[in-house]
């Protein structure tokens, strides 16, 4: 079953029990999910990518919503994102720690030579191989890390 099909299980089941808190986050979901295949030319079911690619987005702007909120002393609208937040990260696959994102990385890079200037080229590589996996952030911060280990500049 895909993560799609999973989300619209879900759905059903969260109404069949009544609960709207979640019906609503999974709703926005598959409404975001389907926006991204519309926008990739995709009118059958969404592909595994692109639902990756919603959850993704959804968990980042319910991350820094909940950030925003928290700093405005907002409890209850925090608490809210938060859900939503939970809610949308239990369909991503298993997230990578940072250790496991820098082995990789350095296993790819290892024997090349590289400087800053190829950072953006990194990025663009690292940011589709790990999708889904890690945010970009913490690919960023490996990224830096491993070139300002090999001192080449």
């Amino acid at each position: 079953m895909s993560t799609y099909q999973t989300i619209k299980s879900e759905i059903i089941s969260a109404m069949k029990s009544k609960d709207q808190n979640k019906l609503l986050v999974l709703r926005t979901l598959d409404s975001a999910i389907k926006n991204i295949s519309i926008q990739n030319n995709n009118r059958s079911e969404p592909t595994e990518q692109e639902t990756i690619q919603g959850i993704s987005q959804m968990v980042k702007r319910c991350s820094d919503s909940a950030e925003q909120f928290k700093n405005a002393n907002r409890m209850d609208l925090f608490e809210n994102e938060t859900f939503q937040m939970n809610v949308a990260k239990s369909f991503l696959p298993k997230q990578l720690s940072k250790e496991d994102v820098k082995e990789k990385i350095s296993q790819e890079l290892s024997g090349q030579e590289f400087s800053q200037k190829d950072f953006g080229k990194f990025m663009k590589h690292f940011g589709e191989t790990f999708r889904g996996l890690t945010d970009n952030k913490t690919i960023s911060e490996v990224i830096k890390e491993i070139i300002s280990e090999n001192g080449v500049k």
